[in-house]
């Protein structure tokens, strides 16, 4: 038996990849610190501004995690039952301007290491 661990070595331990499964999560997580866009209110929910759709797995990757504003539970409803135009103009914010200007902000604090916190703590060894 001690020749065949001379055979085949032990591998070795090396940092595993950061997929984008967990950057999607790692963004509505940083993305919950924010107050409610609409009325300032600090509890908030992750609301997509496209549908994710019925059936769909939420806990694989997809674009629409990265199209998410923090709402309040009360503007998240009234979100979900008005056309975009109608929430835009019924509470004077551009949706997309804000979600453009949310993402822009995750990507230079994790471009500039002030996630790396975060960042080494969702990141795990494989063997």
């Amino acid at each position: 038996m001690g020749n065949m661990d001379l055979m085949y070595p032990k591998p070795k331990r090396r940092r595993k990849r950061f997929d984008s499964n967990h950057l999607s999560q790692l963004y509505i997580d940083w993305l919950r610190q924010f107050p409610c866009v609409v009325c300032m209110n600090p509890s908030v929910e992750a609301s997509h501004t496209d549908a994710v759709g019925t059936g769909r797995n939420r806990k694989r990757p997809m674009k629409e995690h990265f199209l998410v504003l923090p709402k309040c539970h009360t503007h998240h409803m009234e979100y979900e039952h008005m056309l975009l135009r109608e929430f835009e103009a019924h509470n004077s914010i551009d949706v997309w301007k804000m979600v453009a200007n949310m993402e822009a902000e995750f990507l230079w604090q994790l471009s500039n290491g002030k996630l790396n916190h975060i960042l080494d703590k969702m990141t795990k060894y494989e063997e």
